[in-house]
């Protein structure tokens, strides 16, 4: 059984080239990204401002879908003066 195994390994290797590896590599780091709502292309080209917009959106459109309503999203100033911080 060991030897089957091992014969199986050996031809898997040989079938097993460094562009299939980068490819797999580039596909579980594009679903790992995609996961956790990272907007590749502006991650990417280094743009941190378009990078945050797009995540604050992708992220309050996945709460809006968990919660069944929509979040206003007009800009407030969250400096807390109006609670007396």
């Amino acid at each position: 059984m060991l030897r089957n195994i091992k014969a199986w390994s050996d031809q898997l290797a040989f079938d097993f080239d460094v562009d299939d590896a980068v490819a797999i590599k580039t596909v579980t780091m594009k679903a790992k990204l995609d996961s956790h709502l990272i907007p590749i292309d502006a991650f990417l080209a280094d743009n941190f401002e378009e990078f945050l917009e797009k995540r604050k959106e992708a992220l309050l459109k996945k709460i809006e879908a968990v919660m069944g309503k929509p979040i206003n999203r007009e800009e407030e100033d969250s400096s807390g003066e109006e609670f007396g911080y």
